[in-house]
This record gives structure tokens, sequence and C-alpha cells, in this order.
């Protein structure tokens, strides 16, 4: 894998796509911890949940747990992630785990994820789909953004090529946020303690849209989840996967999800337990959740990255949350 722009870096290749950013212009927008980076039909699961795609972003809701389900102000569907408290980052058996699935993996490629230590986090409502064409298009209307003009078949794909501050500005347009780093693998990992929220190896069908044996086709060399087809060559339309345990869509895969939080490698060996909210400054942002490009290490729920905050790739996108009940 090759080094972009971010600092353990995302795999940002993009079937030989280069991530373009301010700082890739002049040579290091993303750095590898590993020196190697390449950023790189519907099948909803009959115990998914009270959510109904009808098309990306607009959710049907059964009366079952209404109360846990809203609309924001952008008319993005969230769900209501409880109070509570997990063990985050990885612990020494990491490495042993990933190499069942991914021979090439190494030591310092999970060394960003140590120690694993315990966290609590309040609780928050987050969005259920990665933010759309769509829906990005409406607040680009509201800047007088000519870029508001999507393609029809991309409407309801998650909006990419984003830097964290435009993120950062749509979640505030909307009354939102970006989740912290501590919010997203709270939210992702939904109760499990696996590699994948759906376990520890190769899933049995589709749930999510990485780096496959389809893309190891036109990309050979680079990693993928052998024995897997998710049914898509690249970014796929939102809630086009199974969700979590908790109802969220593509928390791992599609694109990678920019947070709040600064990256600093070794973070984790001082982080505080309750609602950690990442170093006070640095010079990446953390990316998490891996792409349509990425492979079986940079799509587990632990896998951290940083990347400058100017930094854009084809496969980088993000979700909004805003505060809970207490």
């Amino acid at each position: 894998m090759s080094a972009p722009a971010c600092g353990r870096m995302p795999t940002m290749i993009l079937l030989g796509v280069a991530l373009m950013s301010t700082e890739a212009l002049s040579g290091n927008a993303c750095q590898s911890d590993r020196n190697a980076g390449v950023l790189p039909g519907p099948h909803l699961s009959s115990e998914a949940g009270p959510w109904v795609l009808v098309h990306a972003g607009t959710v049907a809701v059964s009366e079952q747990d209404v109360s846990a389900r809203i609309v924001g102000k952008d008319g993005a569907a969230m769900v209501l992630i409880p109070a509570g408290e997990f063990m985050m980052g990885s612990d020494p058996g990491e490495l042993e785990r990933l190499t069942k699935i991914d021979p090439t993996a190494r030591q310092e490629w999970v060394e960003n994820e140590f120690p694993r230590h315990r966290v609590s986090v309040d609780a928050f409502y987050m969005d259920v789909f990665e933010v759309t064409n769509r829906l990005f298009g409406q607040f680009r209307r509201t800047q007088g953004d000519p870029r508001s003009e999507i393609p029809p078949d991309d409407l309801d794909r998650p909006v990419a090529f984003i830097t964290w501050f435009e993120a950062d500005a749509y979640c505030r347009w909307a009354g939102k946020r970006l989740p912290t780093e501590a919010e997203w693998e709270y939210a992702t990992r939904a109760g499990t303690h696996t590699l994948y929220w759906w376990g520890n190896g190769t899933p049995s069908r589709p749930v999510a849209n990485i780096a496959d044996d389809t893309f190891k086709e036109q990309a050979p060399g680079r990693s993928s989840m052998a024995g897997y087809r998710d049914g898509y060559v690249r970014v796929a339309p939102v809630g086009s996967f199974e969700p979590n345990p908790w109802g969220l869509h593509d928390m791992l895969g599609n694109v990678w999800e920019w947070t709040a939080d600064w990256y600093e490698p070794d973070y984790y060996a001082r982080s505080p337990k309750e609602n950690p909210g990442g170093p006070g400054q640095g010079e990446r942002k953390v990316l998490r959740g891996g792409s349509w490009a990425t492979g079986p290490s940079d799509v587990r729920c632990a896998s951290r990255a940083g990347c400058h905050a100017r930094g854009q790739g084809q496969d980088v996108g993000f979700r909004c949350v805003q505060a809970g009940r207490r």
C-alpha cells in the first residue's frame, strides 16, 4: 500500500485515482503509520428493526420504540444511541485475529489502537445513514454553491471529496456536530466485541461495501476480503446493506467518515474514561470505518486513521450526531 495524505492513512488509492488535497500537492497531506495507505441490491435483515428504507435518507418507522427515532433538521433519519460503557481500541490479540483474514497485516497497523481501555459515553442521536449528495446539495444551495447540482443516479450515494471543514460546516448548519471518535466506535460496535460488528471473519451475507473479490480483480495486489462479494464495484447508495445491531447502516465500508477528534497515535494511553473528546489540538483529524476500496484491516471497528482537515478523497464522507436524551 502507498501512503496518501493521512496519518495511518486510510487506503485511498481508489483503483488508481490518488487522493487529492492541498497538503497532498505539497507532498504530505496524509501519512500512514503502516507506511502504506491504500485509501482506497439492497439487503435488509428481517431483524433490522423498525427502519425500512424507502429511498436513501427517507425511512418509515414502525410503532416499536418510536421515541428512539427522530428526523434531524436536515431531514436525515436519526436513531438514539443509549448511554453506556464499552472497551475501546484493541488488545494484543487483535493482530492474531486479523491475520487469519488478512495475512499481510502487521503489528504497526494496530499499535495506534493500544491500549484497549474502558470508556463511557452519554446518550446521543446518530444519523442512520451517511450524509448523501441529496442532503449535502441542500446545504450547498443555501450557500450559493454551484456544485449543488447532482446527477440523479448519485443523489442517494454518500457525499465524498469532503474536507473536515465542509463536514463540520454541514453539521453546524443542520444543528448537529461530528461524532467524537469514542462515540463513533461505541455506535459501530453496538454491543459487540469482535473485529467487525458481524463477527471475526468473512461475512456470509452482504453486510458492507468493502474491498471484495470484485475489487481484487480490478486492483490486483491490493488487500481485500477474500471470498466475499458485496455487489458493488465502487460506492453504493446508502442503506444498501443491513444495519448493525443498533440500526446504523454503512458504519464499516462505503466511505471513510470524519470525526470531531484530532488524531494522535498514542492518545489512548492518556484518554479520559468519560466522554473522551480527543487531544486539544493537532495536525490531523480522525477518520474511521474504511471504505469500498479498503480491505479487512481498515474496516475493523477499532481501526483508526488521521488525515489533514483539508484532505479530500473519493471515498471520504461523514455522518452527524446530536445530543440525546438525559
